[in-house]
């Protein structure tokens, strides 16, 4: 369970609170259906609202899925596109590898269990489709990109960004669904960059001191003020108050109409990201003294 993209549920109504977790539960299942019991515990925040992002842009696909957690005696029913679902169970387990491989990259990390998954045929399979998922592709040349010491840090923001717009106009293609190309991929690029923006947030400190990479050294006259926390905590806001006014901008064109799926979506993008940032930034407030 991971990721940044999560309910402020003080501003959500009960209902679609129990909407979001349904969605969350509908991927969970299924990675426990396709994968393994184990996978369950890598489900990610993120590709929920990912799913329930393409869901919205379903239309007369959705079928009754029935839902078992077997942590809660309970059981629930959600009507769901079954091409939404499966697309995002094919987002959720190359990121959980993307995850891992870069983890064991930085410092051997997770070596037993990247082994595992890297070799499992059923993952291996379920990733090889018919079609060519751009995102996929793109995310090689991001690995490039990030180790190339030339590279700026908008660089490898524009990058990441790139992946997963592509993961957003890739959905339309093997949904075979009409959608605006264009609007999906900025929604993708933008949500892409503040995920990537807020994990280098977040990992700043452990990143410097295992003297690992960390996207917020590349940026402009970081040698100049790596010792201002503050500064750091400016820049950082600065750039995400850009990116979510974009994704605001952007969902207001893709969804003209409202209902608790989109409220929920909403929630995530606004409240939820702001209160994931805060989060965040009361690690450096304690950590002012220290440095």
């Amino acid at each position: 369970m991971y990721g940044y993209l999560r309910i402020y549920s003080d501003e959500l109504k009960l209902k679609q609170i129990r909407l979001y977790r349904m969605y969350y539960c509908a991927l969970c299942t299924k990675l426990g259906e396709q994968v393994g019991i184990m996978y369950r515990f890598m489900t990610s925040y993120d590709i929920t609202l990912f799913l329930i992002i393409f869901d919205c842009l379903a239309k007369n696909d959705k079928i009754s899925y029935s839902l078992k957690c077997p942590m809660k005696k309970m059981k629930n029913d959600i009507e769901i596109s079954p091409i939404a679902l499966q697309y995002s169970l094919l987002a959720c387990i190359y990121g959980i590898q993307a995850k891992l491989n870069d983890d064991y990259i930085d410092e051997t990390k997770h070596k037993f269990i990247n082994r595992i998954i890297n070799n499992n045929k059923t993952i291996k399979n379920l990733l090889d489709t018919d079609m060519v998922l751009k995102w996929k592709e793109n995310m090689e040349k991001y690995y490039v990109c990030e180790k190339n010491e030339n590279v700026s840090f908008d660089d490898c923001v524009n990058a990441i960004g790139h992946v997963y717009g592509c993961i957003f106009t890739d959905y339309i293609d093997y949904a075979h669904i009409d959608a605006d190309k264009n609007m999906m991929y900025m929604l993708g690029k933008n949500i892409g960059k503040y995920i990537y923006i807020m994990d280098a947030y977040d990992d700043y400190f452990d990143d410097l001191k295992k003297k690992r990479f960390n996207p917020i050294f590349k940026m402009q006259n970081y040698e100049e003020w790596n010792k201002d926390i503050q500064e750091i905590v400016k820049r950082v806001d600065f750039l995400l108050n850009i990116i979510t006014n974009n994704i605001f901008d952007i969902l207001h064109n893709i969804f003209i109409t409202n209902n608790d799926q989109i409220e929920v979506i909403k929630n995530v993008l606004g409240f939820g990201t702001w209160k994931k940032y805060e989060i965040v930034t009361k690690k450096y407030n304690k950590k002012t003294d220290e440095f």
